[in-house]
């Protein structure tokens, strides 16, 4: 998964930093492996949904700016992947692998 710093709300949103764009390797690599791999677990901060960093053409379509997930979202469905996207908050296992 990319690094969640650039994305989080206590993060400093710096989405020119080449670790945040690491999201594109990510869905390289499910292109790539897409008839063998059932599963694709992406992992991130809430943030990361809806990141539309300007610099980022990616994520401008024919008539809009679409956010980060709306991207990943459509970009899995076109390998067929059926996409559920949960936010979740477990402050007591975030607690832990902070404290790691």
């Amino acid at each position: 998964s990319p690094v969640c710093r650039d994305f989080s709300v206590a993060g400093k949103h710096n989405f020119d930093n080449p670790r945040a764009r690491l999201i594109f390797p990510v869905l390289d690599l499910a292109r790539q492996t897409n008839e063998v791999t059932e599963y694709i677990l992406i992992e991130n901060v809430p943030g990361f949904l809806t990141a539309a960093p300007e610099n980022w053409p990616e994520l401008q379509n024919e008539t809009e700016r679409i956010n980060l997930g709306t991207y990943v979202k459509q970009e899995l469905e076109k390998l067929g992947y059926i996409v559920n996207i949960a936010v979740k908050f477990f402050k007591t296992l975030i607690y832990f692998i902070i404290k790691i």
